[in-house]
């Protein structure tokens, strides 16, 4: 296969809010490790947060977004397992909500949501719970 990018070509490769919609998300991640020469940063839906009911609540969630799609979620040791295989070793995660976007929606204030989300994180809840969480992954030294 002939790549547009040659393999290192970048410090780092980032992608947000988008290997969930990739059917095949380990090739994507493996192309964001080839063209990174240091590191790669995700974002992934955790299974470990609300998102595991989501497909029950999609009719719901897609009333209040209207444009929301399905997506896939994610157990912590599958990203860790697909970066291992290209060669990275993930270095930091950040969890970032505990309550789905859906419901930041919903209430609609930027002050309850912030006043929630700090409650949730002091509460331990949003390292636990949290999601999507970034993940950045480094380049293991060969």
């Amino acid at each position: 296969i002939e790549h547009p990018l040659r393999d290192r070509s970048y410090d780092v490769a980032l992608s947000i809010r988008s290997i969930a919609h990739h059917r095949d998300w380990p090739r994507f991640d493996g192309e964001l490790c080839r063209v990174s020469r240091s590191a790669a940063i995700v974002d992934y839906p955790s299974a470990r947060s609300a998102n595991r009911f989501a497909g029950r609540f999609f009719d719901a969630k897609h009333r209040i977004e209207g444009d929301t799609r399905e997506f896939a979620i994610f157990r912590p040791v599958e990203i860790v397992d697909v970066f291992a295989a290209a060669g990275f070793r993930v270095a930091e995660t950040e969890p970032q909500f505990v309550l789905p976007m859906a419901v930041h929606r919903l209430h609609g204030s930027a002050v309850a949501g912030h006043l929630l989300e700090a409650l949730a994180g002091a509460a331990g809840l949003t390292r636990r719970f949290g999601s999507p969480v970034l993940v950045r992954a480094d380049r293991i030294p060969s």
